[in-house]
C-alpha cells in the first residue's frame, strides 16, 4: 500500500508540474509579449535545460537507485548519503556553470547566428538555482512523505507560473519574469537546504560520493544518448530561424504526454524498492 502511495503521488507531482508549465505558455501567448520576445523566454528555459538535463536525471536514478541497499549499508553511508548526493549535485552545477560563464557567448553566437540572448547572464544564476532542486521531491520520495510532495508540488509551480506570468500582465519587460523565475528557483535551492539538513548528516564521504558518481555516471550518459533528441531539434530549429519561429516550434511540438508522465513517474517509483530486493535477494 505504501509503494502505491509512493507512486501515486509522484505521477500527481510530474501532472502538477506540467500543468503549470502548460499554463505558463498559454498565459505568455495571452499576454501582450510579442511571438519574438516568447521565443527569447524559451530559449532561455532550453538553454537552462539543455546543460543539466542528463546529469541530473543521471544522479537521481543513482540516488534511488542506491539509498539504503545492502551496499551503502555495510559502508554505514545512510546518514550522509542525501548529503553526498547534494555535494555531487553541486559538483556538476558549478561545472555547468563554469562552462556557461566561460563559453556562453560563444554558445549563444553558435546557437543564434547573428542574434544574441537577451539577459545571458541571468542564465546562470538559473542553472545554479534550479539544477541541485531537483533533488526535493526525490528526497521527499524516498523518506515517504507522499503528501508533502503534493503539497510541494502544488504551492511552488503554480507560485511559480504566477510569479513569471503576473509581471508581464503588469506591463513588466520580460526580464522581470526571469528574475522573478530565479527567485521562485532561489527559494526551492533553499527548500533543498533545508532537506538536506534535516534527512542527513553533514558530513562528506569519500566512499559514497565515488560510489554515487561511478554508478550515475553510466545513466548520463543513457540520458544523454536517449534524451537530447528534443534539444537537438531545438538547436536546427534555433540556429537556421528566427526567435519567433523558435516559439512556434516549442509550443507546436509542445504534446500532452500525460501517459509519458504516469508512466515515467511510475518506474522512477520503484527504482529504490526494486533495488531494495535486488539487494535483499543476493
Amino acid at each position: 500500500m505504501r509503494l502505491i502511495t509512493n507512486v501515486n503521488s509522484l505521477q500527481i507531482f510530474q501532472l502538477i508540474r506540467f500543468s503549470a508549465t502548460f499554463m505558463t505558455g498559454i498565459l505568455l501567448t495571452k499576454s501582450q509579449l510579442n511571438v519574438s520576445q516568447i521565443g527569447d523566454y524559451e530559449t532561455f528555459i532550453f538553454i537552462g535545460g539543455a546543460v543539466n538535463f542528463f546529469w541530473v536525471s543521471g544522479i537521481i536514478n543513482g540516488m534511488l537507485a542506491l539509498f539504503k541497499t545492502k551496499e551503502a549499508s555495510e559502508i554505514k553511508t545512510d546518514s550522509s548519503f542525501i548529503f553526498n548526493t547534494f555535494c555531487l549535485s553541486m559538483m556538476l552545477t558549478v561545472i555547468s556553470v563554469a562552462f556557461f560563464a566561460l563559453f556562453g557567448d560563444s554558445v549563444c553566437n553558435w546557437l543564434r547566428p547573428g542574434k544574441s540572448l537577451p539577459m545571458r547572464n541571468l542564465v546562470l544564476l538559473f542553472i545554479l538555482f534550479s539544477s541541485p532542486s531537483y533533488l526535493i521531491e526525490y528526497i521527499l520520495l524516498l523518506h515517504q512523505k507522499n503528501i508533502q510532495i503534493l503539497i510541494y508540488g502544488t504551492t511552488v509551480f503554480f507560485t511559480q507560473m504566477l510569479a513569471i506570468t503576473i509581471p508581464i500582465f503588469l506591463g513588466y519587460p520580460l526580464e522581470y519574469a526571469l528574475w522573478s523565475l530565479i527567485g521562485m528557483n532561489l527559494i526551492k535551492f533553499i527548500i533543498l537546504l533545508f532537506l538536506v539538513g534535516k534527512f542527513s548528516t553533514i558530513t562528506f564521504n569519500t566512499i559514497i560520493f565515488k560510489q554515487l558518481l561511478l554508478f550515475s555516471a553510466p545513466l548520463m550518459l543513457t540520458t544523454l544518448l536517449s534524451g537530447s533528441i528534443d534539444y537537438v531539434n531545438g538547436i536546427i530549429i534555433s540556429r537556421n530561424f528566427d526567435s519567433a519561429s523558435f516559439a512556434v516550434f516549442r509550443y507546436g511540438a509542445r504534446e500532452l504526454p500525460v501517459t509519458l508522465l504516469l508512466a515515467t513517474a511510475m518506474s522512477t517509483a520503484l527504482i529504490p524498492m526494486v533495488a531494495m530486493n535486488s539487494k535483499a535477494g543476493a
